[in-house]
């Protein structure tokens, strides 16, 4: 449990980290929902979020969501009978993740889209 918490940590703040790096990628802007979501939950009640406050807070935010989403997944793996249970229960936790993040609307837009030449543009 602890070893799912701290990699659920290290893991949102390298996506922290990787965020600002992607300024114009598209591809980067695309995921950046699923890259910091403590930041936009952040903004969401603090709109005036600047400053190395908001920035820790922000980070802190982020290393808590993907810790609880790690630790999800070590409680299903632990819990579920069979591993078909298993299954499910992961891709029901993606799926609201993915929903909870703002992500589950970009990633169908993005499967049913028959232009995807914009992921390769760099720039604005």
């Amino acid at each position: 449990m602890i070893k799912s918490v701290v990699s659920g940590f290290v893991l949102g703040a390298v996506f922290f980290a990787i965020a600002p790096l992607g300024l114009g990628i598209g591809l980067i802007e695309f995921f950046r929902p699923i890259l910091i979501p403590g930041v936009t939950l952040l903004q969401l009640f603090w709109q005036n979020a600047m400053g190395s406050m908001a920035l820790l807070l922000g980070l802190l935010l982020n290393g808590v969501i993907y810790s609880l989403l790690f630790l999800s997944f070590s409680v299903v793996e632990k819990q579920a009978i069979n591993r078909k249970a298993k299954q499910l229960a992961a891709l029901l936790l993606v799926l609201a993740f993915l929903g909870a993040t703002g992500m589950l609307g970009n990633v169908y837009l993005f499967l049913t889209s028959a232009d995807k030449s914009w992921i390769l543009q760099i720039g604005a």
